[in-house]
This record gives C-alpha cells, structure tokens and sequence, in this order.
C-alpha cells in the first residue's frame, strides 16, 4: 500500500483546506483537534485561509454544533 500514499505537497490546497473542515465535523474531540491543527499548522502559515472567504465556514461549524464543548473550542480559539 505504500505506492498509493499521497504526500501532502501533492494535495490542491482546497482540498487541504476542506479536509480541515470535514475533519472538524468529526464525532470525537481528537478528531476535532487534529482539524484544527491542520489549520493552525498548514492552512494559516501557508496562507490558505482568507478570513473574509472563510468565515462563513469557521461559523457554520459552531451553528451546526460541531464545535460545542468547551475543549474543543479553547483549542480552536486559541490555535486557529
């Protein structure tokens, strides 16, 4: 299985930036916290999140209740 693995320079950047949101969607707060990493680590030094393009999906996050409990949203306020 090792020649079907994609090295992450190889993947568009609006996929990276839609598997961080999926992740987030996530059911367990380590899934969670592994999407907001990806932002945090890739997406933002890199420069692929735009906070006027964005935003809408950062909030939908919140009214959809994917980011609702308090752990999951201290990392988020504090590493996104």
């Amino acid at each position: 299985w090792y020649g079907n693995v994609v090295e992450p320079a190889n993947i568009p950047h609006a996929s990276k930036r839609n598997l961080a949101f999926e992740i987030l969607q996530g059911d367990y707060g380590e899934d969670k916290l592994a999407g907001i990493l990806l932002i945090q680590e890739i997406l933002v030094p890199a420069n692929l999140i735009n906070c006027q393009r964005d935003v809408p999906l950062f909030a939908k996050l919140f009214s959809n209740g994917y980011i609702y409990e308090w752990n999951t949203c201290d990392w988020f306020v504090s590493k996104s």
